[in-house]
């Protein structure tokens, strides 16, 4: 970081605190920022703008205190920041949605944004942002009901498999249903492919979240 936060810092070391390992680190940092309080979840982005979207307003949200409000965007971009300043390789990505509903966007599979409690309710997304290390993506936005083959999960998604979390088809289910967060629309196959490059939705490609 060109400019250290003494609260970003804090974090994390406070919510990696006993760990030993960079894998137990990045799960922490993930489970401690959804645990946190910090975000309470809407659509938008409350902390970056549209001339700038790859920059975070650090000092801005750092000033703001607890709850704020933040989508995806806000999220995991907290996240990356707080990840590296433990000394982690951290960087985010945008997806859409292929095939996508009439909106150009996709209904999730049940899930619990941050901020939120419960997964009564499915949500309509355009596009979702998520943390990458390694290959693999940290969602500290959104909790999901199950893991990747079915079973009780209840906790945001840590070091899943990136393609596997948007869409897993379930054996045995005619292509009708996945897990991951993707619910609909999914093609003959039972997809719905992450793309990256949507001409219809203001998606960005990997970057590293710059402060100010």
């Amino acid at each position: 970081m060109t400019t250290p936060w003494l609260d970003v810092v804090d974090d994390g070391c406070t919510w990696a605190y006993g760990d030993n390992t960079a894998a137990q680190v990045a799960r922490d940092e993930t489970l401690g920022l959804y645990n946190s309080g910090y975000f309470t979840y809407q659509s938008t982005s409350a902390w970056t703008t549209n001339g700038a979207p790859t920059i975070f307003l650090l000092a801005s949200f750092l000033a703001d205190g607890v709850p704020s409000n933040g989508n995806c965007v806000d999220v995991s971009d907290y996240l990356t920041i707080v990840e590296n300043s433990q000394g982690l390789s951290f960087n985010v990505q945008q997806f859409a949605a292929s095939p996508f509903n009439s909106n150009g966007g996709f209904t999730t599979n049940p899930i619990c944004p941050i901020g939120d409690v419960g997964f009564g309710t499915l949500a309509s997304w355009v596009f979702h942002q998520l943390a990458f290390s390694g290959g693999n993506a940290f969602d500290a936005c959104a909790a999901e009901q199950r893991d990747l083959v079915g079973n009780i999960y209840g906790l945001p998604p840590y070091n899943w498999p990136w393609q596997g979390l948007w869409a897993t088809p379930q054996p045995g289910g005619g292509h009708t249903f996945t897990y991951g967060l993707v619910a609909t629309p999914l093609d003959a196959n039972g997809l719905n492919t992450p793309n990256p490059s949507s001409s219809t939705l203001p998606v960005q490609g990997q970057y590293t979240p710059t402060v100010q």
